[in-house]
């Protein structure tokens, strides 16, 4: 079997593979160990230009200006000369990209559009995405919620077409809890970790409110928050300012390395999302993977990954209150337990080996149909 995996964006601050790789982390494990089994090739436009073979996967860099093209007939060509079985494309949003890309494939060569946290577009320019429904094969959601959007909207006609499958996963492993605290600092009797975007998707202020509440009555912990970027930062600084629990117990750590995560994940003995929206969840899957447990607002993606509540706590999106609630409950229990669960549920569900083997034998029937 061969596939072609398409990512229709152009990231020209991007100059080898190598650094490409290091940003798609999470999902890099999923593409090498297919490439087990499939001849794997990876489609970017990025700032270079070459195909290098990397741990058993062809990645094929086209270099293209910033802005690029609504008519990409170099990648297309590329995408063509491989003689894909199945192309997978990253991102619902392509559509117009993906009725060219029929043009150039055979007949018998299989199209998958792969859910990332995609809205359906406007009234008018739905009339593309219903037309590109013709031309795709499969669907990839986290979960089947995540499709209901679209099917509502009649943009994917056939239900049959959406299948779920893991999106990403993590080499992150559990290191020792001691060590993982003196490196991070988390000197508190329970410690608590946010990872994520700085914005309004992620509702920092959520967490904040119902952290406060809880400081109220627990003192002796922490909440560290760590952030890739940084929209609402001195909105968050501002909050904290005014009060004197938060200005003693929460910590801004900005940006850190992908690979320092492991460390704090494992040093952390819950992990809080009050996410609005996600087509993934990466950082719950991370933090179970390090034996941290999961509080999430309830959330199709977040849901999923802790199995409706058996392997993590449950918050109803945007309320603080019951955050506050949540986090009452969930540090009245065993956290040792929960947190051996949690680990043990990744590496059954959310393994890179797992989400391939899944990935492949839908790959098969799809050819086969």
């Amino acid at each position: 079997m061969r596939i072609a995996f398409l990512n229709y964006n152009i990231l020209p601050n991007y100059h080898s593979p190598e650094e490409w790789i290091q940003k798609i982390a999470p999902s890099v494990g999923i593409l090498e160990a297919l490439a087990k089994k499939a001849e794997v090739h990876y489609f970017i436009r990025i700032g270079y230009t070459g195909i290098s073979l990397i741990n058993n996967v062809q990645y094929h860099c086209l270099k293209t200006k910033a802005g690029g093209s609504a008519f990409p007939f170099s990648l297309h060509h590329a995408v063509k000369k491989v003689k894909p079985d199945i192309v997978l494309v990253f991102g619902l949003h392509f559509s117009f990209q993906i009725i060219q890309l029929k043009q150039f494939l055979p007949a018998a060569t299989k199209i998958i559009a792969e859910h990332h946290a995609d809205n359906p577009f406007g009234r008018i320019k739905r009339i593309v995405q219903k037309t590109a429904d013709h031309c795709i094969d499969s669907y990839h959601f986290t979960t089947i919620e995540n499709a209901e959007p679209w099917l509502k909207a009649k943009i994917i006609v056939d239900r049959q077409k959406c299948k779920t499958l893991g999106l990403a996963s993590t080499h992150f492993v559990k290191q020792d809890k001691i060590l993982s605290k003196q490196i991070t600092g988390m000197t508190s009797t329970t410690n608590f970790l946010f990872v994520g975007r700085l914005n309004e998707n992620k509702d920092p202020f959520t967490i904040l409110k119902a952290f406060e509440r809880y400081l109220f009555q627990n003192t002796d912990c922490a909440l560290h928050l760590i952030y890739q970027t940084d929209e609402l930062l001195s909105q968050v600084q501002s909050f904290i300012s005014r009060s004197e629990l938060l200005k003693k117990n929460v910590y801004l750590h900005g940006k850190k390395e992908y690979t320092t995560l492991e460390t704090w994940y494992s040093a952390a003995d819950y992990l809080i999302s009050a996410s609005l929206k996600e087509s993934a969840g990466f950082s719950v899957i991370e933090a179970m993977a390090c034996g941290c447990i999961p509080i999430v607002s309830n959330i199709p993606a977040s849901l999923k990954s802790i199995d409706n509540g058996k392997y993590g706590f449950i918050s109803e999106t945007g309320n603080a209150v019951s955050l506050y609630k949540t986090i009452l409950f969930a540090t009245a229990l065993d956290r040792n337990a929960f947190s051996l669960q949690a680990e043990a549920y990744f590496k059954k569900q959310f393994s890179f080996e797992k989400i391939s083997a899944d990935f492949y034998d839908l790959a098969t029937k799809l050819i086969a149909e």
